[in-house]
């Protein structure tokens, strides 16, 4: 029997692209949760430009399921499915909004630059991705952002393996 390292019971994906974000709503990369039982996002606020002011940016964490037509339906998870979700010196705000996991304003800090959080009880929904958005126009303000999602509890070992070879 193979010894299981860390690396092959993993997967990993992009879940929002390195990349400046502003005010502009964006959808992040959509994670196909098959095979896997658990989710956990890791975020990276990178440099910004501009004066954070007293508006703020947030992202959002959804999940979503195919409808017949083949379009995935997204909503944002409840707050009870986010582990670590109040985030920040708007805490109350991610606390009672559905979804927020991440708000960003006037209080960024270089602690509060790396984030991770994991969801839970995700039930039976395929899907899942990150939204950024903002919560005011007019912010002069653009921000350095990444993310990654790493699943986790896959239901096939090695999560690395080619298809047909079996593992060591």
């Amino acid at each position: 029997m193979a010894l299981r390292d860390l690396y092959s019971g993993l997967g990993f994906f992009e879940a929002l692209p390195v990349r400046e974000y502003s005010e502009t709503a964006t959808n992040g990369t959509t994670i196909d949760l098959k095979d896997y039982d658990g989710c956990l996002f890791h975020v990276h606020i990178g440099s910004f430009t501009g004066v954070l002011d007293t508006s703020y940016y947030t992202i959002h964490a959804q999940i979503g399921e195919s409808n017949a037509a083949g379009t995935i339906v997204w909503s944002d998870v409840q707050a009870s499915q986010v582990l670590d979700s109040v985030v920040g010196e708007e805490g109350a705000i991610s606390a009672v909004t559905l979804g927020v996991i991440f708000s960003i304003n006037t209080a960024l800090t270089d602690s509060d630059t790396v984030k991770r959080f994991g969801l839970r009880n995700i039930g039976t929904h395929r899907y899942a991705r990150l939204q950024w958005s903002a919560a005011a126009a007019g912010n002069e303000v653009s921000l350095t952002v990444g993310a990654i999602a790493v699943l986790g509890y896959p239901h096939f070992w090695p999560v690395d393996a080619a298809i047909g070879i079996d593992a060591p």
